[in-house]
């Protein structure tokens, strides 16, 4: 029972995460910082097409940001485009290979 019960609380925190982050976004649309925290959110309650979408804007704002390619290498995996995960590891080999590394390690376990 205890196990449900926090289960269902950390569902419900990261709710009211991505609602504050959906909030802030909405006012401040060009922040990529928001947008990747929002992307991670919408991966945590595993809407992942919602969370790729978020992690594209904020590449497209913030092109060199590791934990956007990383996080959206991740999404795409959740939805089994490995393709498109394997885009993402490429990117991070040369913005950061420690985000590339585990991106990688993620991909073939």
């Amino acid at each position: 029972m205890r196990a449900s019960f926090d289960s269902l609380s950390k569902e419900a925190a990261t709710r009211q995460k991505v609602q504050s982050f959906e909030k802030v976004v909405k006012k401040s649309p060009m922040n990529a910082k928001d947008l990747v925290m929002l992307g991670i959110g919408y991966f945590d309650m595993k809407k992942y097409k919602d969370s790729i979408t978020a992690l594209k804007k904020s590449i497209d704002i913030e092109p060199n940001n590791p934990r956007a390619y990383y996080q959206l290498g991740r999404a795409y995996l959740a939805i089994g485009d490995k393709e498109s995960s394997l885009e993402q590891y490429n990117i991070l080999k040369k913005l950061d290979e420690n985000y590339a590394k585990i991106l990688f390690e993620e991909i073939y376990k």
